[in-house]
């Protein structure tokens, strides 16, 4: 029985050349790689696919200026619609044409040993890096189709928590700090990059010790006589 369903398995992560160039084209999309880019170019990128609000006033949204408590809070989160409606849009579009299946097939023997999380969470993986938003949405969507367990999504959550967004927001929040560092702007990149893996590993290795502490008690309850 387990030999047919890792029969089934595999073949639903066949290889195609479709797939093949949708994970490359996914994995452009959500990397940033061309967030500057001009002319044709800009619409292979996540961010420039989002666009802009327009502005009521001179530099000023619908959000408006000068809110606060609950009301702005309200406001703020409509402005994270786009970003997830988007990101849950291209998934799907990039899973119709099989770049998941080929994430699975070439990803996993990497993704598995690095941080215990399937190859098709490679994309997720992606657009977190530039969107915390972007790859909440691609998580959640992957749990929901039931290509991550309840523990791997903990551990990938775990992952995107820390340094959320670190792209955009290292590269662009940090940049007035590059000419007072004493070492090279890519080294603390490097170094936060890192720390994501291992906080990610921490969370693991949690589990697995929870697992089998919850396995040791229940093997404990089924030795004891019936009273």
């Amino acid at each position: 029985m387990g030999s047919k369903e890792n029969g089934k398995e595999e073949k639903g992560r066949q290889i195609t050349v479709a797939g093949v160039v949708m994970l490359v084209l996914a994995v452009l999309v959500f990397s940033g790689a061309f967030t500057n880019a001009e002319g044709p170019l800009k619409v292979v990128d996540f961010t420039n696919l989002l666009g802009t609000f327009g502005e009521i006033a001179d530099g000023v949204s619908f959000r408006g200026n000068g809110g606060g408590s609950a009301r702005d809070g309200f406001m703020f989160a409509l402005t994270l619609a786009p970003t997830v409606m988007a990101a849950m849009g291209l998934i799907e579009v990039f899973e119709n044409y099989g770049a998941l299946k080929v994430a699975g097939k070439l990803l996993t023997p990497i993704m598995k040993p690095l941080m215990g999380v399937p190859g098709e969470a490679s994309l997720a993986l992606v657009g977190s890096l530039s969107s915390s938003d972007a790859g909440a949405a691609m998580t959640r969507e992957l749990y929901d189709s039931g290509q991550l367990t309840e523990d791997e999504r903990d551990i990938f959550t775990t992952f995107q928590y820390s340094s959320a967004g670190i792209i955009a927001n290292y590269f662009g929040g940090a940049s007035p700090l590059f000419e007072y560092m004493i070492v090279g702007s890519g080294v603390p990149f490097v170094y936060l990059f890192i720390l994501k893996f291992v906080e990610a590993n921490i969370m693991r290795a949690f589990i697995a010790f929870w697992r089998k502490k919850d396995g040791a008690k229940n093997d404990r309850a089924a030795a004891q006589p019936a009273s």
